[in-house]
């Protein structure tokens, strides 16, 4: 008789087990980060909908908005909002 050498039937359930919760991770992750960008389902409103004005840089009395949408159409400014 010869004995059978090799894996046994336990690890290869387990590898198998362990290959199909890799993908099933892997596939969460990248799906999940195409929605990085804008985690809250919305876009961000302009600087005008938030009631500031783009200037060159803002006084003492208003605060910068980084996150607006059009930022780019703008640059060279930050968006200035009343902190009053």
């Amino acid at each position: 008789m010869k004995k059978a050498q090799g894996l046994s039937l336990n690890y290869v359930v387990v590898g198998v087990i362990g290959l199909v919760v890799l993908v099933v991770i892997i596939l969460i992750f990248t799906s999940g980060m195409k929605n990085v960008k804008n985690t809250t389902g919305t876009t961000p409103p302009t600087c005008q909908e938030l009631g500031g004005n783009w200037k060159k840089e803002c006084n003492n009395e208003e605060r910068e908005v980084l996150a607006v949408k059009d930022a780019i159409e703008h640059a060279g400014e930050v968006c200035c909002i009343s902190t009053s």
